[in-house]
This record gives C-alpha cells, sequence and structure tokens, in this order.
C-alpha cells in the first residue's frame, strides 16, 4: 500500500525547555516522511528563551511537505488543558507527540508506523521503545519503564499496570471523542493525560507496541514523571482510583489492586502519625477492601505499637 500521501500531525508541547527545545524540533524535521506533514508547536507561556529559540529554528528551509503551526500562548494553560488544546488543532490521519524535552532518534519512525496503521485497520495505536536519557540521579521505582523485547499486541490492562508505552513514541488514529477531552479537562484527580489517551484509544482498536527504539525520554527534576505531586500517595491512589472509575472494573487487576492497597496502607499509617483519624479510617477501609490480610496485619501492628508507647509512659 502506498502511504506517501496520507497527512499525519506531530504535536510539540512546550514549556521552560530552552536546553532541549532545538534537538525535538530537529527529530522532527529531519524525518523520511514525504506526505502532509502538520508539526503543531505549542509554547505554553514558557519564561525562558524557549520562544526565541523556536523563532529562529523555524527562520530555517524546512521540507515542503511541512506545514508548521506555532502557538506561543500568553497565559499557562497547565498540562491537561493544554494537551487538550494541542490535540483539538491536528488535521492528520494520525497523530505523534515529541514533548520538547524528548527527541526523535530514528529518521523512518513515521513511515514505519504510519505503514503499520494503514495496514492493521483493526489497530488504532502503535509505539516503541525509547531510551531514557537522566539528567539527574533521580529515580522511582513506580515510574520505571518496561522494555518492549518483541513486536506483539499489548492488551490494556498491560499498558494500565506498568509504564510500557512512552508517549513520545506513539503514533495513533485522529479519532478522539468527547469523552477523552471531558476526562482531562474536568476529572481533577487524573495526574497524567497520556493514560487516558491510551485507555481512550484501546477502546477504539488494538495496541501494537515495536521492540525498535525510535526516541529519547530525557528525565529530569523539570518533568512530569519526576514532579513531587505525581509521586505523592494521595495523588497516585486517586489518580488509579479515577481511571477505573472512567474505563471500567476490568482495570482493577490483581496487580493495581495490590499497589492501591499499598498506597491506602501506606496513607492511613501517615494519617495515624498526624492525628488525621478521618483520614484513617477512610484509607483503613480502602486497605481493607483491596487487600485485607496486609491491612488487618497493619492494624494489629498500629495497636501493638500504642499498647507499648501506652505502657512505656506508666
Amino acid at each position: 500500500m502506498n502511504t506517501s500521501s496520507v497527512p499525519v500531525s506531530v504535536v510539540i508541547m512546550t514549556h521552560r525547555h530552552e536546553k532541549f527545545i532545538t534537538e525535538a524540533l530537529e527529530g522532527v524535521f529531519l524525518q523520511h516522511y514525504e506526505g502532509p506533514l502538520q508539526v503543531i508547536i505549542v509554547n505554553d507561556a514558557s519564561p525562558d528563551e524557549t520562544h526565541e529559540i523556536i523563532v529562529n529554528f523555524l527562520k530555517k528551509e524546512l521540507p515542503r511537505n511541512i506545514t508548521v503551526e506555532y502557538t506561543r500562548h500568553e497565559e499557562n494553560k497547565g498540562m491537561m488543558a493544554n494537551f487538550a488544546w494541542a490535540l483539538r488543532q491536528t488535521r492528520g490521519k494520525y497523530t505523534a507527540f515529541c514533548e520538547g524535552d524528548d527527541y526523535w532518534t530514528d529518521p523512518l519512525k513515521l513511515q514505519h508506523q504510519v505503514d503499520f496503521l494503514e495496514n492493521h485497520a483493526d489497530y488504532s495505536l502503535v509505539f516503541s521503545n525509547t531510551r531514557i536519557f537522566p539528567e539527574t540521579s533521580w529515580t522511582h521505582a513506580d515510574m520505571e519503564m518496561e522494555i518492549v523485547t518483541e513486536d506483539r499486541q499489548y492488551l490494556p490492562e498491560e499498558i494500565f499496570e506498568k509504564w510500557i508505552v512512552p508517549l513520545n513514541t506513539v503514533l495513533f488514529r485522529n479519532d478522539l471523542e468527547a469523552k477523552f477531552y471531558d476526562l482531562i479537562l474536568h476529572n481533577k484527580n487524573l495526574l497524567f493525560g497520556d493514560i487516558v489517551l491510551l485507555l481512550h484509544l484501546a477502546e477504539k482498536g488494538k495496541i501494537f507496541g515495536m521492540a525498535a527504539y525510535t526516541a529519547v525520554y530525557r528525565r529530569h527534576t523539570g518533568n512530569v514523571t519526576s514532579s513531587t505531586q505525581s509521586h505523592n500517595r494521595r495523588n497516585k491512589f486517586n489518580h488509579l482510583q479515577a481511571v477505573i472509575r472512567a474505563f471500567g472494573s476490568r482495570y482493577k487487576t490483581p496487580l493495581v489492586k495490590k499497589t492501591l492497597g499499598r498506597y491506602s496502607r501506606s496513607i492511613a499509617t501517615q494519617s495515624y502519625h498526624q492525628g488525621s483519624f478521618s483520614d484513617v479510617a477512610k484509607y483503613l477501609y480502602w486497605a481493607f477492601r483491596y487487600n485485607f490480610k496486609e491491612a488487618a496485619r497493619l492494624l494489629r501492628n498500629n495497636v501493638r505499637q500504642q499498647k507499648s508507647s501506652n505502657t512505656s509512659t506508666l
């Protein structure tokens, strides 16, 4: 099938990326793709030199098949609102992402992924591996990325349980519905828009992972996965609960329930030491629902510690 005329949209969202934005732009503009390419660059009111760098870059002679639409917001919209705004500007049959602090390394990334989706109408999204480039020594067990070891279909439950799909490697059918926008704009418990996007697309078709490495994901103190908010256990607990409520109990897998049980036990313990007993009751309830045995053990240990403390003060 000839895919050289298939229109594709590429979204580059950026904020405070003056150190990285040039590589992000180069990775997109060096793609060996002959079809119409709509490149949407959205600068969410960066206070640094990101704007000047983008303007200077766009003065270069660009490939004829590429149309650039650059927007600099006067006021910061925030991650979710900017995510929704950028997606609504896309007109291609397919959409790809590259955050302003990441970059693509494979010049055939788009071509290979377009070929796949054009030849597999039952798939809504294709993704690949990304290399992680750590700018700092930051790490967190919940955010270690799984590696795609072979080309295969991935079930929605798999991509919810673990971080498997890097957003900077995806290409998906541009067929988003109002449900998606309503969730990311109005559900304040959701921390990440990408998992909402992925599970929404999973309702429309299958998801395919490629073992090839096509991009680099920068891990640094300024990006989303490094933020303190995203690793606050209470926020993570509420995020997982919100996703399950939005997409159904099929995502309440044993691994997810184990994670929710661990979060709720931790929050209950923290609340106990802070004297917030209403939260103790609330999260113990969830702890017992998700893992009765571990919650009972936690309660026994706390009671023993309290008795020991009372005895020592006599």
